[in-house]
Parts: structure tokens; sequence; C-alpha cells
């Protein structure tokens, strides 16, 4: 899911506003299931009780901000404008990676072997 949104949120960057119309339907079943994946954290974990408890995780926080900035927009408390927002979702595949050695040993490897 985090792939098809990045790659949904490049080809919006790239349209016109006119043409975004299937592009904002796909964002909000992108919404719907970061908030399902939420509610299902939390409700296994915990919201703030407990060592484990979901917003524990600075990643979780981070998860937690980007659902919530997307629901607040979506209902046009935060103005269309800050579209920007979006992108932190791009932030999603980094929480994998960081829990993954392998992932983290090769992403590393190609950043060294950049220069």
């Amino acid at each position: 899911m985090v792939i098809l949104n990045s790659i949904t949120i490049a080809f919006s960057s790239e349209l016109k506003e006119s043409s975004l119309t299937p592009i904002k339907y796909l964002d909000a079943h992108f919404i719907f299931i970061y908030t399902t994946e939420l509610s299902m954290k939390i409700i296994a974990k915990g919201l703030i009780m407990g060592p484990t408890s979901y917003l524990r995780s600075k990643w979780n926080v981070l998860d937690f901000m980007v659902v919530w900035t997307a629901w607040l927009k979506r209902i046009k408390i935060i103005p269309a404008s800050v579209d920007s927002l979006r992108i932190l979702r791009i932030l999603k595949p980094l929480k994998t990676i960081s829990k993954t050695k392998k992932l983290k040993v090769m992403m590393f490897a190609m950043i060294n072997a950049g220069p």
C-alpha cells in the first residue's frame, strides 16, 4: 500500500489540477487503509498506557500524525493548500527499512556507493 501511495503522490505532482480526480479518489482509500491499520494497532497495544503502547514508538507517533493530518485536511479543518503534508506518507517505508537489518545494510551500501 505504501508503494502504491508513493506512486500516486508522484503522479499527482505531474498532473494538472483538473485531472487529479482519480488520484483524489485513491487518496481517500489510502487514508481509510492507514486509519484501519492505526486503529488495529491501538486496539492491540493500547494508546498510551503500558511499555509497548502505540505512542511509545517514534515511528508510530509519525504514523499517527500523518493519518490525523490527512483526516483534518479531508474534513477541511486544514486548508487544501497544505497538500505537502501528503509527502510525509513516503516516510512509512523508512520504518520498514530501519527494522529489517538486511534492508538497512543494503540501504547504507547503496548510499555509500553513490559518490
